[in-house]
């Protein structure tokens, strides 16, 4: 099994409006799809365009979440937990959101 970054960030923002336009205005990012509370935008002019995703903060903080592949969705879960990653949402058996050890949260998914 083995992991594999993904070129995918999302942000969660408190002022998502205008973080939508300081994205695209001021950074150069080219949207992709709107839609009332999350935006996709690619970063153009980089080797492999990374795909960034802007979306209404949930809570008082706000999260940055990255993206794994994986080989084996299910292998990886299991790994993971052993770690101490605590699962924090399954969307399907090959798709899940992980928090790590440290705080960090990213998806992973099996293709």
């Amino acid at each position: 099994m083995k992991f594999e970054f993904s070129p995918f960030v999302a942000v969660e923002v408190n002022d998502y409006e205008r973080a939508c336009e300081y994205y695209e205005s001021v950074l150069g990012m080219t949207p992709v799809k709107k839609h009332p509370v999350e935006s996709h935008f690619q970063s153009p002019g980089t080797k492999s365009e990374m795909n960034f995703f802007v979306s209404e903060k949930k809570n008082k903080t706000g999260n940055i979440y990255f993206e794994f592949k994986t080989d084996n969705a299910e292998e990886a879960k299991k790994l993971l937990e052993e770690k101490g990653c605590k699962i924090l949402n399954i969307y399907s058996e090959k798709s899940f959101l992980v928090e790590d050890p440290f705080g960090l949260k990213y998806h992973v998914f099996q293709e």
